[in-house]
Parts: C-alpha cells; sequence; structure tokens
C-alpha cells in the first residue's frame, strides 16, 4: 500500500450543566469544520489497463447535540 494519511488535529469541546437531579450537556466535535482524510485506498485498473488512482476516504464533518440525563 503506497498511501498515507498526514497527521491532524481535530478539537472536541463539551459543557455541562446540573439543576438538582436534571443533567444537560452540550457537545461538538470537529469544532472549527476541519476537512481531513481518515484513509485513503489506492485503486489499480479502474479507468482502463495501466491505470491507478488514489479515493481518499474524508472523516466526519462537525457535529453538535445535546444530551440529557436525570438521576432517579
Amino acid at each position: 500500500n503506497l498511501a498515507f494519511v498526514p497527521a491532524r488535529t481535530l478539537v472536541n469541546a463539551s459543557m455541562g450543566l446540573s439543576i438538582g437531579k436534571l443533567n444537560l450537556q452540550i457537545w461538538t466535535k470537529n469544532l472549527f469544520n476541519k476537512e481531513y482524510v481518515t484513509s485513503a485506498l489506492f485503486l489499480v485498473g479502474i479507468n482502463g489497463a495501466g491505470s491507478a488512482s488514489y479515493v481518499p476516504i474524508l472523516g466526519e464533518k462537525r457535529t453538535a447535540g445535546l444530551t440529557a440525563s436525570f438521576s432517579f
């Protein structure tokens, strides 16, 4: 395999709040929405004899959410 993926830095963040027995947490992954490659495929012969190409697999874009939990 001749493909390689360069190093990268991603930023995740979360913040929580507790109100009595209720816990709320807001979070985000890939805060700055960085485009990055997680892996790559090296394909031979798919565009005719003797052809070769790399196909990058991109990572997740920014995602965010809210998690709520209640303690009994």
